[in-house]
């Protein structure tokens, strides 16, 4: 027994020692932290953390974590503090994104590149916080999809908690901070000018400048057609439409938004007119006669009498101001010599030469240069086959510009802006797809799809943009629509 009794004596200081290194060496080698009580008021709340040790860690980061839920970790609310980390009282002031009458729990914490160390937990009750306030956002314009930065105050600091409004749209938050809210204008299928605003917590905040959002279709007004075989052209910066079997012409000016109807045409138009212009004048294609039209006066000068019986897809068009007279169904091609009076045969592209299969044809002149588009098997879009074809008169030559790459459809709209050429649309459209064509680079690329499904269209280039007048919407199957809608391209 006093053998046993020695034994026990020795033990226990040793223990008592290693216990107390332990004790001691602890502290030196890990992180410690505690959550203090924080201070509530009526604009929010002052947390605190007491750092014990910062250990033998490297790149530590202190911050709290928050959450209506008891035990709070980084998965919850977070935020850090910027202050460079260090030993003694740490605090962090919350003015927003808390709601009244909540109750929180809180941990202070410490991170390192291996470890997670969380302080004790506390919770408060929020007696109210600052509300959130936009103080600017940019650019102040631009179509869907472009990138927002909004600056301001009271964000908060939980994303579930911020909810961003252009006017009644809600949009997709893709990064925030207290003062700071990056995003997206959302989708719009108009252009439209509204408010900005950010909610949080219930807290509402609207900016004082409206944003303005770009969409390149924008309707004008309601007209009144009830015929299909208009024939118009752009000439002074207006557009000019020729009613079919009237002595009427549409003059519209665009930048009064103004149509209006002038029974000035020297003779009847017949079913089918046809027209084209240049920088000067317009030419006109009424029944089997040819005139010339001056917008400056309304002057009306009589050039000739087409030799043939005038029907559908027959085209008009000048270069050089020398006047040629195309006919699918005479599968002729004809330039008037003013000189001599005389008509000389040119040569029609065999592609055209296959009526009545070409269900569709429009021939425009854009920088003295003239384009055709043609369309067969209208009614089969799976086998239809909508081509741009270009004239080309120093050798009497066709040459294949375009085949539409993608579902084919005639009676659409067609544009020619900036060396651009946009079509799409038309009949047994299933969407609203609208293409652009790139004269300089032959190259096809989607654009933004027309708000409605058009049909049967007068199409105007007047000034950098374009004028659809819209007879039919395919949606409802040719049901009157009589709309007159603008493109613009620069708002895509």
């Amino acid at each position: 027994m006093r053998h046993l009794t020695l034994i026990f004596i020795v033990i226990l200081p040793l223990l008592f020692l290693s216990c107390q290194k332990d004790a001691e060496v602890s502290p030196k080698d890990y992180p410690y932290i505690l959550t203090n009580s924080p201070d509530v008021g009526s604009d929010g709340v002052i947390l605190y953390s007491k750092i014990i040790s910062l250990g033998s860690e490297k790149n530590i980061k202190c911050g709290f974590v928050w959450s209506e839920e008891e035990n709070p970790d980084l998965s919850d609310n977070k935020v850090f503090i910027d202050d460079k980390v260090k030993v003694g009282i740490n605090l962090f002031e919350m003015n927003s994104g808390l709601e009244v009458g909540t109750n929180y729990y809180v941990r202070a914490f410490l991170l390192t590149d291996k470890l997670q160390v969380f302080g004790n937990q506390v919770n408060f009750k929020c007696m109210g916080c600052r509300p959130p306030e936009i103080l600017n956002f940019e650019p102040k314009f631009g179509p869907s999809g472009t990138n927002i930065i909004i600056e301001g105050k009271n964000f908060g600091y939980n994303l579930s908690n911020i909810k961003v409004m252009f006017g009644d749209t809600k949009a997709t938050v893709d990064s925030f901070s207290n003062t700071k809210i990056h995003l997206k204008i959302p989708t719009f299928n108009i252009p439209i000018k509204v408010l900005l605003k950010v909610e949080t917590v219930g807290v509402k905040a609207l900016s004082k400048d409206s944003i303005d959002i770009w969409f390149p279709w924008s309707k004008k007004m309601n007209i009144s057609f009830n015929e299909v075989n208009y024939s118009a052209f752009s000439l002074e910066s207006k557009g000019y439409i020729i009613e079919p079997n009237t002595n009427a012409i549409l003059e519209y000016d665009p930048k009064i938004n103004k149509l209006v109807s002038n029974n000035i045409l020297p003779v009847n138009s017949g079913s089918v007119p046809a027209s084209t212009s240049n920088s000067t004048a317009a030419y006109m294609l009424l029944n089997n006669t040819i005139y010339k039209f001056n917008p400056s006066n309304n002057s009306f000068t009589f050039i000739a009498t087409y030799p043939f019986t005038h029907y559908k897809n027959d085209f008009i068009f000048i270069l050089d101001d020398e006047i040629y007279v195309g006919s699918i169904t005479n599968e002729t091609l004809l330039k008037f010599v003013q000189n001599s009076n005389t008509w000389v045969n040119k040569k029609l592209d065999s592609n055209f030469q296959n009526y009545p299969s070409i269900d569709y044809m429009k021939c425009y002149t854009y920088k003295n240069t003239v384009y055709f588009f043609t369309f067969i098997n209208a009614d089969y879009p799976s086998l239809a086959t909508f081509r741009i074809f270009k004239y080309l008169p120093e050798t009497d030559t066709w040459e294949l510009l375009t085949t539409y790459p993608f579902t084919n459809y005639g009676f659409g709209v067609e544009f020619f802006i900036n060396d651009k050429i946009y079509v799409g649309l038309g009949r047994n459209n299933s969407n609203n797809s609208f293409f652009e064509y790139d004269l300089s680079t032959n190259k096809w690329k989607k654009f933004k799809s027309a708000p409605k499904r058009f049909y049967n269209n007068v199409s105007l280039s007047i000034d950098n943009k374009g004028y659809a007048f819209v007879l039919y919407d395919e949606y409802r199957r040719y049901e009157f629509l009589n709309e007159l809608w603008q493109f613009d391209p620069s708002k895509n």
